[in-house]
């Protein structure tokens, strides 16, 4: 399992790589809150967003909003949800940054640098 931390406002947010049981916490965090702000495709990546970081994190400290866990009331997790869109540009990427780089497999080939590659990779790279 791959985790990352980084530190916000005296807080300490630390992710993890996903595991089964986030698909099912994230269809109870995602489905109302979806059907609360719509299906439009950029609320629906802005959700994804949100709910990974709610099932794949740990917040110690204070963000200076309440953070939610899985099972949080609705009213929350959307609470929740309007406080992380209006949190600072530098936490929510650092944060969704995060969550891209946990959930990439550990040794992923097709992420190494050129110099970094297997030969048989290089010569498949190459053309």
């Amino acid at each position: 399992m791959q985790q990352r931390s980084f530190s916000f406002n005296g807080a300490i947010i630390t992710v993890r790589s996903e595991i089964g049981a986030d698909a099912l916490d994230s269809r109870l965090i995602g489905r109302p809150l979806l059907a609360r702000v719509g299906f439009d495709h950029r609320d629906v990546n802005r959700i994804s967003y949100f709910v990974a970081c709610v099932v794949q994190s740990t917040v110690e400290g204070d963000l200076g909003f309440p953070w939610v866990q899985p099972g949080a009331k609705e009213e929350d997790v959307f609470a929740c949800y309007q406080a992380w869109l209006a949190a600072p540009i530098a936490l929510v990427m650092e944060w969704t940054s995060a969550i891209d780089a946990v959930n990439v497999p550990p040794g992923d080939p097709d992420l190494f640098p050129p110099d970094a590659l297997p030969e048989e990779k290089k010569e498949t790279s190459a053309s």
